[in-house]
């Protein structure tokens, strides 16, 4: 599977990012590195332009997608589905009329996502096949009919326990001559 990480570049962006702010940051690669960063002689005069013009288009594209994008879907839960190797994930609908569907992903490390599935438009989903007694994390993402996909929705984490799950539904109704 691919890797999946939404996170930002640990730059100027990441005290935005820790305060619960999506964050996104870029750094210049290549054969001219740009020595004067954060430093003193940082200026102006010593920025390529083209480049400069090009990472503005970037950022207003970028905008206008997460403009159209779906929002995050809200309510997300992980649980141990009680067979020692699935989890039951479970999030709200989003309310887009254009919503084509969602796309789980999950990992062994929080904010790293190695595998993923679509799901369509349904809001609950079944991961299975996982290691017993392993910590997983998991996020879920919208999609609508353009392709565009939105923020993530809050991480949520469990365990696939080899327990059974205890009863959730389990009353006591006490009587004249015992309990029920």
């Amino acid at each position: 599977g691919h890797s999946e990480q939404y996170r930002s570049f640990p730059s100027d962006s990441r005290s935005f990012e820790t305060q619960g702010y999506m964050a996104t940051s870029g750094y210049e690669y290549g054969s001219e590195p740009y020595v004067w960063y954060h430093t003193s002689h940082d200026s102006l005069y010593r920025l390529s332009m083209p480049l400069a013009a090009e990472v503005t288009k970037m950022a207003v594209a970028t905008l206008a997608s997460l403009a159209v994008a779906p929002g995050a879907p809200a309510g997300f839960q992980l649980r141990d589905a009680g067979n020692g190797s699935s989890l039951e994930a479970r999030w709200q609908a989003n309310a887009e009329p254009d919503l084509a569907g969602y796309k789980l992903l999950w990992g062994t490390a929080a904010g790293i996502y190695n595998d993923s599935v679509t799901v369509g438009l349904a809001t609950s989903h079944r991961i299975d096949g996982l290691q017993p007694d392993t910590c997983y994390y998991a996020i879920v993402v919208a999609r609508d009919s353009d392709g565009f996909e939105g923020g993530p929705s809050a991480e949520a984490s469990a365990t696939p326990r080899l327990l059974p799950l205890p009863p959730d539904s389990l009353r006591a109704m006490p009587f004249r001559f015992g309990m029920n």
